[in-house]
């Protein structure tokens, strides 16, 4: 069964560009765009691959997907999850698990959250996971995030990016745990932010 490991949060396939400060990595998209990785192995899922019920075929996870999409307000012209979506409290971010399903990761009781999200998606084939933020409110730790580093005149290699926990995973190159701190004191804190450090990083500017 093909495993696919990366994390659909925050694509979208469609001409629609929301442009990035910095390029973090396929798992932290942000220039709106679904990655080439993920199209391909998209492409290639076979929708009649047996589910583990004898006899039973899983919708691929892309189905859910695009159902999820359409929930929160794409069309058939621009189909994926972008920044300016009026995402729902509940709703923290996704991605395809190792089980080539759906994960969404949910704020609140998945028992009273999976029936609403079974009829929204029209089918129960994806998985529930926790969510320690939503994705609303981390955007807007984001974006604050964002304007506090282009204000910054002492700015250190960095890259920085949603986690699909409503997480925001920051990533600087120093030579000890100091350039965290100074990071957190000096630039910007937030309690979304999860800090760690690389003795070595290379950095995109777009």
């Amino acid at each position: 069964m093909l495993v696919i490991a990366t994390v659909l949060t925050l694509t979208a396939a469609c001409s629609k560009h929301h442009s990035p400060v910095v390029n973090v990595s396929s798992q932290t998209e942000t220039t709106g765009q679904l990655p080439t990785q993920i199209l391909n192995d998209l492409a290639s899922y076979d929708k009649e691959e047996s589910y583990e019920e004898e006899g039973g075929v899983q919708e691929p996870a892309w189905t859910y997907y695009e159902r999820l999409s359409y929930a929160f307000g794409a069309d058939s012209t621009c189909v994926g999850l972008r920044n300016d979506m009026d995402y729902p409290d509940w709703f923290s971010g996704c991605f395809v698990n190792d089980r080539d399903r759906l994960t969404i990761n949910v704020i609140g009781d998945t028992l009273q959250l999976r029936p609403m999200l079974n009829t929204l998606l029209n089918g129960d084939e994806f998985d529930l996971g926790y969510g320690f933020y939503s994705k609303k409110e981390a955007l807007k730790v984001k974006q604050l995030l964002t304007e506090a580093i282009e204000k910054s005149s002492h700015l250190p290699n960095m890259t920085y990016g949603l986690k699909e926990d409503g997480t925001i995973e920051i990533c600087i190159e120093g030579k000890d745990d100091s350039v965290i701190e100074d990071f957190r004191k000096n630039i910007f804190d937030s309690p979304l932010l999860r800090f760690r450090r690389s003795e070595e990083l290379g950095i995109i500017l777009l």
